[in-house]
């Protein structure tokens, strides 16, 4: 686990491919990049997708949520005091995406692709952090 006091360090930097986190080691393999990252865990764990139809609709929220990363970037590093008031007021169409898709699971009761996988929760390194299934509602 990184802590914000270790991830400034130097030397865990210098460790990275990149010279930035995200860094993740499993076993023998060293990932760098959320993107892999994320799909690797997601392939371990058997929760990347039951068919290609839901591959490709979780490729296409992880780039959705890639586009918003970009601006809220673009916002803290370039224009925050000046640009903060006009991302605020359009952080909601920039959320409709997500909105439409978990309307369309379970009538909006499930997550965008599937509904809730216990299962997740029995993984020993998900254990600590994962949500109780019964709270995702409220």
């Amino acid at each position: 686990m990184v802590t914000m006091e270790t991830g400034m360090k130097d030397s865990l930097k210098a460790s990275c491919l990149y010279g930035q986190l995200s860094k993740f080691q499993d076993r023998e393999l060293t990932l760098y990049q959320s993107n892999a990252i994320l799909g690797h865990l997601g392939h371990s764990l058997g929760l990347y997708r039951k068919d290609q139809q839901e591959a490709a609709l979780l490729d296409v929220v992880n780039d959705v949520v890639e586009d918003l990363h970009c601006k809220y970037i673009l916002l803290i590093y370039t224009n925050y005091e000046a640009g903060k008031e006009v991302y605020v007021k359009a952080l909601p169409g920039y959320l409709k995406p997500f909105e439409m898709l978990l309307s369309q699971n379970e009538g909006g009761q499930a997550f965008i692709v599937a509904a809730w996988t216990p299962s997740l929760c029995s993984q020993p390194m998900w254990r600590a952090s994962a949500p109780d299934p019964s709270s995702r509602h409220s």
